[in-house]
């Protein structure tokens, strides 16, 4: 389906159409993200408040609106919420995305906790990825690509700033997810899963 996770009537929408599909919901990843980078006082309200939008505000509603289903549903569920490793260390030139990602981590947990204290069988747990291959280095600064001036040596910035000198790829995260999913994880919840190569180390 197309979903645009700033639209919270394609939300319920979406969650409908997996109710009348499936029966229920037992997985929900919140995946979407964006990065707008650059100098803070640069940064127009705009922006600011689009990066909320899609990294902050999708994974408030995406969260709001499974729960209920998933409190429905026999086995439960799992909520996996992608933030970064700028969630929980800040990086200069990035502070708005540091901001939304933080609050992915904290959101989480808080979440976590309600689920638990009121004996839901629902998991809420964050995964923080480090350097990894994916087109969003490409896209967080738009107006410097088209100037030809946005490109990054991933492999380069990798052996540089990661410990083990290694470039993630989007396998190593999807297995982080896989497990978060699965009933191998399932004493975990309102923790985070970083998948980093040391970088937070």
């Amino acid at each position: 389906m197309h979903h645009d996770v700033t639209s919270e009537s394609e939300w319920e929408a979406a969650i409908e159409h997996v109710k009348a599909t499936y029966g229920g919901l037992n997985v929900l990843v919140n995946n979407a993200g964006i990065g707008i980078g650059g100098s803070i006082v640069d940064m127009t309200l705009g922006e600011w408040q689009r990066q909320q939008a899609i990294n902050l505000d999708g994974v408030f509603m995406g969260v709001k609106h499974s729960i209920p289903v998933m409190r429905d549903t026999e086995d439960g569920g799992s909520i996996i919420n992608i933030s970064s490793v700028a969630g929980i260390k800040g990086a200069a030139m990035l502070a708005a995305y540091n901001a939304t990602k933080g609050g992915v981590r904290i959101f989480s947990k808080g979440v976590a906790l309600e689920c638990a204290q009121n004996r839901w069988p629902i998991r809420v747990n964050s995964v923080h990825p480090g350097i990894i291959a994916t087109p969003i280095w490409d896209k967080i600064n738009p107006e410097l690509q088209e100037a030809g001036l946005n490109t990054f040596d991933l492999d380069n910035m990798a052996e540089t700033a990661v410990p083990t000198g290694q470039l993630g790829y989007p396998i190593d995260i999807a297995n982080g997810v896989l497990f978060l999913a699965s009933d191998e994880s399932r004493y975990m919840t309102g923790t985070e899963l970083v998948i980093d190569g040391g970088l937070c180390a």
